[in-house]
């Protein structure tokens, strides 16, 4: 096998999906983490990507999962004013 074919069979690398918890979540948004967990009871903030844990007691949030949600917010704010 030559050097051109070794390189097309290679997986492509991507780059790792990050996930926080919600400390993790307040603190790129600016709020405790206290406050995603109870925004997220309230259906205030979009339910965790990855539940795990014996009782489910661990969440996480994918990062493009929380930009998304304040991207929402910024949207919606401009359009309000």
């Amino acid at each position: 096998m030559n050097t051109e074919e070794k390189k097309s069979v290679q997986p492509k690398h991507t780059e790792p999906r990050l996930l926080y918890g919600a400390n993790g979540v307040g603190y790129l948004i600016g709020v405790c983490g206290r406050t995603i967990k109870n925004w997220t009871k309230e259906g205030r903030f979009p339910p965790p990507d990855v539940v795990d844990g014996k009782h489910g007691h661990i969440k996480r949030w994918y990062r493009e999962t929380i930009l998304r949600w304040v991207e929402e917010k910024r949207q919606a704010t401009e359009a309000a004013v």
